[in-house]
Order: structure tokens, then sequence, then C-alpha cells
């Protein structure tokens, strides 16, 4: 059956959003791939510490992060109030604002912590790096890439006709080759869709079992206390904006 001429305009929209998807991740390629790279080398080169080592430096990050991470207790935010009042320069400043952005000024202090354990455990270092590769995708590609399998999916199930065939095919081989290229899963299925194709990754690598599990641990770890940070000043946020709302703040 023919497509309407409204299924045909909405067809050919999907397939238009497709390409700059395309193009913004063939830019971005490069410099992914780099961090790959970067990634492969380094763990290459890594003697493992122990896991009871790994576990403590792990425990100890954590304690060091969550000391210089705000919080939403009270003491904190009079420290809050009372800093932007004293302050010249956050003179009549946003509070939400101030707390929003002293978020990258805690990552840089963590990112110093993780440096300070990779002097004794390279591990920590090389997990960074794995950390700031899972981020890209998080925050930037894996969004694109779902974006380009749901017009792929689109276009097939509802544009399925011998206009659309070829653009199907062409399509969904662009994107796998970039899924190939950024080492990322493709499978929707799967518990690790758009995640970084860990399991390729340490097979193509020759990394053991056992250092497979030591730096994944510090991947998660790594991993974990950003994210910590990132929910304390996200429940700053709310309790600053909580005491506004209610006259108790400013």
């Amino acid at each position: 059956m023919a497509l309407s001429a409204m299924q045909e305009a909405l067809c050919n929209q999907l397939q238009q959003k497709f390409d700059p998807n395309i193009n913004a991740l063939d830019i971005a390629k490069s410099t992914f791939r780099s961090r790959v790279a970067d990634f492969d080398s380094q763990i290459r080169a890594l003697t493992f510490g122990s896991q009871t080592d790994i576990n403590n430096a792990i425990s100890t990050l954590q304690n060091q992060s969550a000391a210089i991470t705000p919080s939403n207790t009270i003491n904190d935010m009079d420290d809050l109030k009372t800093f932007i009042n004293s302050c010249s320069f956050f003179s009549g400043a946003n509070p939400i604002g101030s707390i929003i952005g002293s978020l990258l000024g805690i990552y840089d202090k963590i990112d110093s912590l993780i440096d300070s354990i990779a002097a004794s455990l390279p591990e920590f270092g090389v997990g960074n790096i794995a950390d700031a590769i899972n981020n890209l995708i998080d925050s930037n590609f894996g969004n694109v890439f779902r974006q380009n399998d749901q017009i792929i999916e689109c276009v097939t199930n509802l544009c399925g006709s011998a206009d659309h065939t070829s653009w199907i095919i062409t399509a969904a081989s662009t994107l796998d080759n970039l899924y190939d290229s950024f080492s990322i899963v493709s499978d929707s299925g799967s518990s690790n869709y758009l995640k970084f194709d860990y399991d390729t990754f340490y097979s193509n690598a020759g990394i053991s079992s056992g250092d497979q599990v030591k730096m994944n641990s510090v991947i998660d770890g790594i991993g974990g206390v950003k994210s910590a940070a990132r929910d304390s000043v996200s429940g700053s946020v709310e309790k600053a904006k909580s005491l506004i709302k209610t006259g108790g703040f400013f």
C-alpha cells in the first residue's frame, strides 16, 4: 500500500534528521578514539595491585570526596548564606547558581585525589580515563546513537515502501560501523546497550579475568564517587530552593 502524503512527509523528516546525527558522530569519532587508545595503551602496561589495596583506596577516595562535597544540612545552608552575604563577588548572586557552579571545582578536587592514589595504584589513573569515556557516552554520544536507532526503527516499521528500502540498508550499515568505531554496545536487548564494550575491549587487550574484575571495581568506584558528589550537590540545590520558597533563606 502506498504511503499517504502525510506518512511520506514524516518518513522524509525522519531521514533528514539522521544525517546531522551521523555527521556529529563522525566529527567526534577521532577525539573519542584517541581517548580509547590512551586507555588501551595504559591498561596494557599495568601491573595491578591486590583487590584489598584497591578496595581500601576506593574507601579512602569515598571518604575524602565526601569531606569536600557540600550537602543539604542546615550548617551547609548557613555557610552558603554567610559566604554569599560576606563576599562582594557574590553580591546579588543566585544561591542556586552558586551551588551548581561549585560542582566543576569539586570534580577537579576529586581528580586530584585520584591522581594521588594513582601514584601508588596506577590503575586509578587508568580508571579515570575509562570514567571519562563513560561520561562522554552517557552525556553525549549515547543519546545520539539511541535517536538514530529509533529513526531506523520507525522508517523500517512505518515507511517500508520500496522508495525507502535502500535508505534503510545504507543507514543501518552506517550506524553499525559507527557503533564499532566507538566500541559501544549496539544490541538494544542487552543490559549494556549504549555502554562502552568493555568485554570486547578487555579481550582485545589481553586482560585476564582477574584483572578485569579489579579494573571494573576501580571504574565503578570512581564513577560512584563522582555520582555521589553530583547527587549531594543536587540535594543542596533542592534544599536551597525549599528554603527560598518558604522564606527561610535570604
